[in-house]
């Protein structure tokens, strides 16, 4: 896609005529990463030389890592604000929706705090929906005050992405009145749901009920926020100019219902291009199918009215898969195939159907390694210890079960990277060690018996009593495919010998069994079938910073901390858990006694961050991190404290805006005097100002606003 966007580039400079192009991703720092690329290979395919603007920091940068972080004066306020000089345009999605809702009056803050608006109107308190129910807010607040007995057995993130992927983003959800399907249209959406089960569907739906009534009023999710854009463009009509060629990457992280706003973005029937991971369409949690987005996408181009008045004929979409992996060798993308090609036959409806990959590089000596029926602690602490300083060393690079996870660092301490299945999604690395997977499976000895018996006895396999497996296939499939190099799988049981016998005969694993003595990966593997595998497991301090970055932008801000500190970069890693200490403290409730002292406690520390920064002449970070400190500052309402963070940020409207809320009109009025200061902004200042002034009789300040500061307009 890159190479497409900067041919037209190119051409279309050459003749005068500029196109407006589009890149949009999930992700803000993928885009910015996404938009240097782009401008290296454009200055190289120009033979220009000279440095990318923005990329003269030398060192880390929080800009590059921080998702929520924004680029001074990249984008306008508005969508129809948008001029030619901004393309080719690089943004994530959330940055996009904010440029339409801004035309539309719609106004939409994440925020738990009600607070926590750094410039508000009148107008825009009265009308904000807030906070955004994500699945991190929704996990926390929300899931845990569901009847135990209607959750029992279901994930939080399958059960999410039903509500958001389903019963409110899918195609169908289009026609409601109320923008998601009844109870009707969802039980009898047969094939469609993750569990497959007309049982579990109806205690689905009835947990979407209980969310519609636990969720704050003012609340919203991501489909309401799209339904929202949907309607303003349906009763109030495009504004300004639109796109000719609109790239969507991550569409596996979209709803379907954002294709349709997207592609009303770009009215080019040939403009059009959406490319995704079939891994993580996969994914536990995960609603997307790119068969789906290609049924809708054909709806709605016959819909489109230039194809029904005939001024043009329909341009139907075209499906092109990419099926080598370039990321895995043979011995993952074998197995990972044989997990696809079983829920394929076993839960047919669940996946896209696609060409089995093929990886380009055939190794077939690394093949995922089972150490099953392992309940002795000391034999693991082995595995992950060096052979010759007996140190437990398990490197940066490591998958694990939400359930193992706390039981893990309880045992060996924090010694590792410790991620969920969920939290790896997106992600990968050079090893992944899954620990008690089958052990914490929610499906039985039993169900994973059941595939056995299907593929070596060609018995009968029932869909609706094992279905549990749909999900915990993924599950496994996610884990597997996260790395690059090797993979170990460690249980203390033997709950999953079946599925392990399963991949042994098949020729796709290997298998330690419980009289052979474990290897230590931390250094040399004596076993013939692993001496290949690697000399060392052990992460570099280049390694351990790249995975902190990586960490970092996906907000797991606690392994981020680690990585950095195994790095020896304890400033960094103090960063990392300062993000990591708000975000906890964005969790809590609003009128939890915690709250207000967290974020307190949270606002100093970014000070203190910054401060340092400050004096190592690291004023990029530095005012960020004055920034997030202000913000903090602002949920607390304490506006003096704000004010002067914002003014080390160098945001001197909201400096002055919070130094008037604070009564404290002579430093307003003194950043209004010498800085850049919105002008509506600083006219109610000093509009404010002069009444302060005549009440308390203070007239050389009165003097002072009138003359000094009417004289500089």
């Amino acid at each position: 896609m890159l190479f497409r966007m900067i041919g037209l580039d190119i051409a279309t400079e050459k003749s005068g005529q500029p196109l407006r192009q589009m890149f949009v991703t999930q992700s803000r720092t993928l885009a910015r990463r996404v938009r240097s690329y782009c401008m290296q290979l454009r200055q190289t395919e120009v033979n220009e030389v000279g440095a990318v603007a923005g990329d003269t920091m030398a060192g880390l940068s929080l800009l590059e890592m921080d998702e929520s972080a924004e680029e001074e004066g990249a984008l306008p306020e508005k969508f129809s604000e948008l001029e030619d000089a901004h393309f080719p345009l690089f943004l994530n999605y959330d940055q996009l929706c904010r440029l339409l809702e801004a035309d539309f009056d719609l106004h939409f803050n994440p925020s738990t705090l009600l607070g926590s608006l750094s410039l508000p109107s009148k107008g825009e308190i009265a009308n904000t929906r807030q906070p955004l129910v994500s699945f991190d807010y929704f996990e926390s607040t929300i899931w845990p005050h569901f009847d135990e007995r209607v959750k029992k057995g279901l994930h939080a993130a399958l059960v999410y992405s039903e509500f958001m992927g389903i019963i409110k983003g899918s195609e169908a959800s289009l026609g409601k009145q109320r923008r998601y399907l009844d109870r009707d249209s969802y039980e009898n959406q047969s094939n469609r749901t993750h569990s497959g089960d007309e049982t579990e569907r109806t205690r689905i739906y009835t947990l979407f009920e209980a969310y519609q009534k636990q969720r704050p009023p003012s609340s919203y999710d991501i489909a309401d926020r799209v339904h929202a854009l949907m309607e303003a463009l349906q009763t109030q009509g495009f504004k300004g100019r639109h796109i000719d060629f609109l790239y969507v990457d991550e569409a596996q992280d979209n709803l379907i219902v954002d294709a349709a706003l997207l592609r009303s973005l770009c009215h080019n029937p040939h403009g059009l291009f959406f490319a995704g991971d079939t891994a993580q369409t996969i994914s536990v949690g995960s609603a997307f199918r790119f068969s789906e987005l290609k049924a809708f996408l054909y709806r709605l181009e016959r819909d489109d009215p230039n194809v029904k008045r005939g001024s043009r004929r329909a341009i139907d979409p075209k499906f092109f898969q990419l099926s080598t992996n370039y990321r895995s060798h043979s011995g993952i993308v074998n197995v990972a195939a044989f997990i696809v090609r079983l829920l394929d036959q076993y839960f047919p409806h669940s996946i896209d159907s696609l060409t089995p990959e093929v990886s380009l590089v055939d190794v077939s000596a690394h093949k995922p390694v089972f150490f099953s029926g392992r309940e002795d602690r000391s034999d693991f602490v082995r595995l992950i210890s060096d052979s010759t300083s007996g140190k437990v060393e398990l490197g940066a690079h490591q998958v694990r079960d939400e359930t193992a996870a706390k039981r893990l660092q309880a045992d060996i301490g924090r010694v590792a990277v410790v991620l969920t299945l969920y939290e790896s999604k997106g992600m990968e690395f050079d090893d992944v060690l899954l620990y008690d997977f089958f052990t914490d499976s929610t499906a039985t000895a039993t169900d994973w018996r059941a595939i056995l018996h299907s593929q070596h006895e060609d018995r009968m396999f029932d869909e609706r009593k094992h279905s549990i497996l749909q999900s915990e296939l993924k599950s496994f499939y996610v884990g597997l495919t996260r790395a690059r190099e090797r993979v170990w799988i460690w249980d203390r049981s033997r709950k999953g010998q079946d599925m392990e016998m399963l991949l042994v005969t098949s020729l796709l694993a290997t298998a330690y069994e419980t009289t052979q003595t474990v290897p230590q990966l931390g250094g040399e593997l004596s076993s013939s079938a692993l001496s290949s595998l690697a000399n060392h497991f052990s992460s570099t301090s280049t390694e351990w910073t790249k995975q902190a970055q990586q960490y970092f932008s996906k907000g797991l801000f606690g392994e981020a901390a680690f990585c950095f500190k195994k790095a020896g970069q304890d400033w960094w890693a103090s960063v990392a858990l300062a993000y990591g200490d708000r975000q906890v403290a964005s969790r809590l409730p609003e009128k939890h006694p915690r709250c207000l002292p967290a974020f307190s406690e949270v606002a100093q520390n970014f000070v203190r961050l910054a401060q340092l920064a400050e004096n190592s002449d690291d004023s990029k970070n530095a005012r960020l991190l004055f920034l997030n400190a202000a913000e903090c500052f602002v949920a607390i309402l304490d506006h003096p404290s704000a004010a002067g963070a914002f003014s080390k940020a160098h945001k001197f409207t909201e400096a002055a805006y919070h130094y008037r809320r604070a009564g404290m009109f002579d430093e307003a009025i003194d950043v209004i005097n010498a800085q850049k200061v919105d002008s509506k902004v600083a006219a109610a200042i000093k509009y404010a100002a002069k009444f302060v002034y005549t009440r308390r009789r203070d007239v050389q300040s009165l003097q002072y606003v009138i003359f000094n500061l009417f004289y500089h307009e």
